[in-house]
């Protein structure tokens, strides 16, 4: 007959020691808004996970294997439990993060109208002007008069041996009346001035309105309201939340046992 022999398993405190000695984070360093906080402070957050599930170990593991080779292998698998639930976690650490000054405990109506709108107009003013000479056709005329005209000429001659001079040659010349007439004309002619212009307005606006209104509606009585703030914040926590998925889908009771 073979020796009774215990079966170990890695546990959650034997994993968690060795990601405090190796400085790492013992649930992953998934990427998201609501998971930022972890990052920042996983030292405190393993402890507590530490604390609450020390004795589980991790399922997806053999017998007396060592911690080196276990928790990688869960720290992954909680990665892929955080992608999993990204959206779900998202919106569960928007109610983590509410803002206390807009919440109140006694109020059960809160609501806020906005309308928001703009405008705009343009104006644009066209002008101009078109001045137009036409001159018609015109004509003028002139007449030049000249009276009657006569020349005479005589020529002379004197021998040489006589200082006595005789006529030699005679020309007579005798001009009428002469009339000299002009005339001019000039077309039709036109002329034409153009101004133009543009006056250009613009004008920009916008609006916006708000409207806030609070309070108690009268459904419930402000002692009734608060009850239930109460009762509701006694049972979220969001990390709590998420351990214990954690915890559902990665891990068992620690178990030993002999064979």
């Amino acid at each position: 007959m073979l020796p009774m022999q215990r079966i170990e398993f890695v546990t959650v405190k034997q994993m968690y020691e060795f990601s405090q000695l190796n400085q790492t984070p013992l649930l992953s360093n998934y990427s998201a808004d609501f998971w930022n906080e972890y990052l920042t402070n996983y030292a405190r957050y393993d402890r507590i996970f530490s604390r609450l599930y020390k004795t589980f170990y991790y399922f997806n593991q053999d017998a007396n294997v060592t911690v080196d080779l276990v928790q990688p292998e869960f720290t992954e698998d909680v990665y892929g439990l955080l992608l999993m639930n990204h959206k779900r976690y998202s919106e569960l650490y928007r109610v983590h993060v509410v803002d206390d000054d807009a919440y109140s405990i006694i109020d059960n109506y809160d609501v806020t109208e906005t309308k928001e709108g703009e405008h705009a107009k343009v104006i644009t003013d066209s002008h101009g002007r078109i001045l137009t000479d036409v001159y018609g056709q015109r004509v003028s005329s002139g007449e030049n008069v000249t009276g009657s005209q006569s020349n005479n000429s005589t020529e002379k001659v004197a021998p040489y041996n006589s200082e006595n001079f005789s006529n030699e040659n005679r020309s007579d010349v005798s001009l009428g009346q002469r009339t000299d007439t002009s005339s001019s004309t000039v077309n039709t002619a036109t002329d034409t001035h153009t101004t133009s212009g543009e006056d250009t307005h613009e004008h920009e606006g916008s609006d916006s309105y708000e409207l806030h209104k609070k309070g108690n509606i009268g459904v419930q009585t402000q002692s009734e309201v608060m009850k239930k703030h109460v009762d509701f914040w006694k049972g979220y926590n969001f990390y709590k939340i998420v351990f214990d998925d954690i915890c559902k889908e990665l891990l068992l009771i620690e178990r030993g046992y002999v064979i």
